[in-house]
């Protein structure tokens, strides 16, 4: 994208590690213009600050848990790129993976490209309902209502002797 000309911003946070791909740092250098913010947000406010000035969120993860930077940025209104792969299918309602999941770096340098070239739009309620359903005052009353059915169940149980 910097070499084709398009005009961006790019905030790369996360924590570095000691022994970090050489990419970092040559696109650290390359790209130092048009970086906002590069490293690891200590302060949640902060970090919240970060993800509201942030249109895209990208992945090119190859390890992944759960995803839960990538649920935070979409709670945030970040349009995601994500590769259809590890957990990020899950995340996506399958009716909106074509927009937001790509299977390679061409199609993700096309959908990233057509993003810049013809504005973000706007983030479908469906995906963001299906992000927010996972944070956790909407999963406090589940999580409760499991715990007291195994405690009902394991007062009926024999002992272990």
């Amino acid at each position: 994208m910097h070499r084709a000309g398009i005009d961006f911003r790019l905030i790369v946070a996360g924590q570095t590690f000691r022994i970090a791909p050489p990419i970092f740092a040559a696109a650290r250098k390359t790209l130092s213009d048009k970086i906002d913010h590069f490293g690891y947000v200590a302060e949640r406010a902060e970090y919240e600050k970060i993800l509201a000035r942030a249109d895209i969120i990208v992945s090119t993860a190859r390890h992944e848990f759960f995803g839960l930077s990538i649920l935070e940025a979409i709670a945030a209104r970040c349009y995601p790129l994500l590769p259809n792969r590890l957990s990020y299918p899950e995340l996506i309602p399958a009716s909106l993976r074509h927009q937001h999941l790509y299977q390679s770096p061409a199609e993700l340098r096309e959908k990233l490209t057509n993003l810049c070239h013809n504005g973000v739009p706007s983030l479908s309620p469906d995906l963001y309902e299906s992000v927010t359903a996972l944070a956790w005052p909407h999963l406090i009353g589940r999580y409760d209502e499991a715990f007291e059915k195994f405690k009902d169940r394991e007062k009926n149980l024999p002992p272990l002797v």
